[in-house]
């Protein structure tokens, strides 16, 4: 498949220890070559070489790091025209784009990587990897041109500007996914954009800037969040709150899934926290993210060979750089057509009551997909209503005596006033 390509691309060339990747992604694409690298564009291959190559080399200047990522760049070119015209075109990603790191023996002696270099695989890979840096302060602060200057140098040569910035951030943000510091730049190049057609340069830059930040913010803040509540109530009611909430959210944006696939692909997107919110503050964003693209590359996969609508579609056949972007500004399918209402869609017994708890998280969350995917449109209050009405239904019914009954007499009036919400009625 051709996403497995440039994951495969995005992690191992970024030295992504695989040790640490979940079993089902750890031998995923690790037999590609550069040969194969044709899933994206030449100019996000281009930035991509520039962002592994700045995080590995955070020392050298913007020339040094350019030499080896176009030496990346021409070797794929000609790899990609004949793939029998060098060695290099049949080796694994990973290994292409260290071996070319190390081909560059002036720089890698100048900044301390010969004895990295003179290593093999995997004790070549760790070496440098040991090398990033990401404690603040190692590379000095960004100065960021004034409003003129940025502008005059992005009219002058835009290309040599997005070129720079991309590079001065990877090699700040070692840790960081390429596709967070492309989507970056990109708010950087529309920042310019914008603000260089207007007459007041410097306000229109404030002003961007501070939407920039607030973003920024606000995702950390998610984040953070996330994590205090996993360090409150533990990897199971963590998962199984987060897991209800991303299942609702993912069901609105592909109804067309089975329950199976919406669980997997959800409990996957929740055990993220389990792993990422013990890392440091540096590397907390980085994983939850390198997570997230696993799991949305094993979506991807699933449309190609099971188109699932026109919107996911359209974020998996876009830039994969901005994929997790495209995915979390997807709302409910507006082609979908809602399953009908059957009276044995939601349907309540006994073993509500005595079932084993993960079987039974299991019925209910089964029971909430079905809601969703029967009124896709329904919102967080009503649907917090009905979870609530149906607690209440729960709790009595599992205290009477005759619980069957219960549910049988209880069962028909919860699944009537909730239509009664959602106005079928």
């Amino acid at each position: 498949m051709k996403w497995v390509t440039f994951i495969s691309f995005l992690f191992l060339a970024s030295l992504a220890a695989s040790k640490h990747l979940p079993r089902r992604y750890r031998h995923a694409g690790h037999q590609d070559t550069i040969a194969q690298a044709t899933e994206v564009t030449p100019d996000e291959f281009r930035g991509i070489a520039l962002v592994i190559s700045s995080q590995a080399l955070q020392q050298a200047t913007y020339e040094e790091v350019s030499k080896v990522k176009n030496d990346i760049v021409e070797l794929q070119k000609k790899c990609a025209a004949d793939e029998k015209s060098d060695p290099e075109c049949t080796k694994p990603l990973g290994t292409v784009f260290l071996d070319e790191f190390c081909h560059e023996q002036e720089i890698i002696a100048k900044y301390g990587f010969a004895d990295c270099c003179a290593k093999v695989d995997p004790e070549r890979k760790d070496c440098i990897l040991a090398h990033k840096n990401g404690t603040p302060g190692f590379i000095p602060p960004f100065q960021k041109p004034s409003a003129e200057e940025g502008c005059k140098a992005f009219e002058a040569d835009p290309d040599q500007t997005m070129g720079r910035y991309v590079y001065e951030i990877a090699r700040r943000y070692p840790f960081s996914k390429t596709s967070s510091i492309f989507a970056g730049a990109r708010k950087y190049k529309e920042v310019l954009t914008t603000c260089c057609k207007e007459a007041d340069k410097d306000a229109c830059f404030t002003e961007k800037e501070a939407e920039l930040k607030k973003h920024i913010s606000d995702t950390l803040e998610v984040m953070k969040k996330n994590c205090e509540l996993h360090a409150t109530a533990g990897d199971y009611l963590f998962q199984n709150e987060s897991l209800c909430r991303l299942l609702v959210h993912y069901t609105k944006k592909a109804p067309q899934l089975t329950f199976d696939q919406l669980y997997e692909y959800t409990k996957g997107l929740t055990k993220a926290a389990a792993k990422c919110c013990h890392e440091d503050e540096a590397h907390k964003l980085p994983c939850a993210e390198k997570y997230v693209s696993f799991v949305l590359g094993e979506i991807c996969r699933e449309h190609e060979m099971h188109h699932i609508n026109k919107q996911v579609c359209k974020c998996c056949g876009d830039s994969l750089t901005f994929r997790r972007e495209c995915f979390s500004g997807l709302g409910p399918d507006p082609e979908y057509q809602p399953t009908p209402f059957a009276p044995d869609l939601f349907t309540f017994h006994p073993d509500l009551c005595t079932a084993d708890p993960e079987v039974l998280k299991r019925k209910k969350q089964k029971q909430l997909v079905d809601l969703i995917k029967h009124k896709p449109t329904i919102t967080d209050e009503q649907l917090a209503g009905v979870v609530v009405d149906f607690q209440g239904m729960n709790t009595q019914c599992c205290e009477d005596a005759d619980s069957k009954t219960c549910f049988e007499r209880e069962g028909p009036k919860l699944v009537e006033r909730s239509r009664a919400v959602f106005g079928e009625q």
